[in-house]
């Protein structure tokens, strides 16, 4: 940020406040809390704070100058010519003439496909995404559990795991290790308001409540999240264009 020539900004919406952690047995057993001094936190750990993506992303992009973005351009594929030159194919249209090409565009990306056949997979983990919107005002036991940083409630190869926004909301994740399969065999719709339920009943039936209810008393928008990634250390050949 200091780089970017936007320090100065920057401090006025991060959160260092929310750099504690806490972690609970399913039990609801407090294994760490950072707030109380406990936990011993490594130096190196220290001075990290937090800040919206949200946030983020407005301060980078107002630092651009306008039309530097450009919105609504699904890139579909490249076309690589044989004089050397680029195409990008994008949902609506060809940009033609490229010299150079940069793919920031994650793991599903459509550049990576011209530097390699790798594709991601599924990493054994997943579950369910959800929200506590104004958690102080609408649920203030559960934002008092969670904190102002990262609230982790982790048993053996599942936890649900919290962290308190900007905005007063918290960020919920239900997730385990599951195999590809279940999603589809488990007959949970993870758009539906009932799959909060159906989570924790498969999930967490035997949790301490006030773990269980983090999911069960989230808002009604919900959110499957089977997780991929690239094979751990996961190289390609490089490519001057």
């Amino acid at each position: 940020m200091r780089e970017a020539g936007l320090y100065d900004e920057f401090p006025k919406h991060a959160r260092r406040e929310s750099e504690t952690l806490h972690i609970f047995s399913p039990s609801g057993k407090a294994l760490l809390d950072e707030s109380a001094g406990e936990g011993g936190r490594p130096e190196e750990f220290n001075n990290r704070p937090e800040i919206d993506r949200r946030l983020l992303r407005k301060l980078l992009l107002e630092s651009l100058i306008a039309g530097t973005v450009k919105w609504n351009s699904a890139l579909l594929s490249i076309d690589e010519l044989e004089s050397g030159k680029l195409n990008l194919r994008f949902a609506d249209r060809i940009e033609h003439g490229f010299d150079v090409v940069v793919g920031a565009d994650g793991a599903w990306s459509k550049v990576r496909p011209s530097l390699t056949e790798q594709k991601p997979f599924y990493s054994g983990i997943g579950g369910l995404e959800c929200h506590i919107t104004a958690a102080e005002t609408r649920r203030p036991a559960l934002a008092k559990r969670v904190g102002k940083g990262m609230c982790l409630t982790l048993g053996e190869n599942k936890g649900i795991m919290c962290q308190t926004n900007g905005d007063g909301g918290i960020q919920v994740y239900a997730f385990a290790r599951l195999p590809e399969s279940w999603y589809a065999e488990s007959g949970i719709n993870f758009t539906k308001p009932e799959a909060r339920s159906q989570i924790v009943e498969r999930l967490y039936a035997d949790w301490e409540p006030q773990a269980k209810q983090l999911v069960l008393e989230s808002d009604m928008e919900t959110f499957g999240r089977p997780l991929y990634m690239l094979p751990v250390g996961f190289k390609w050949p490089h490519n001057p264009r």
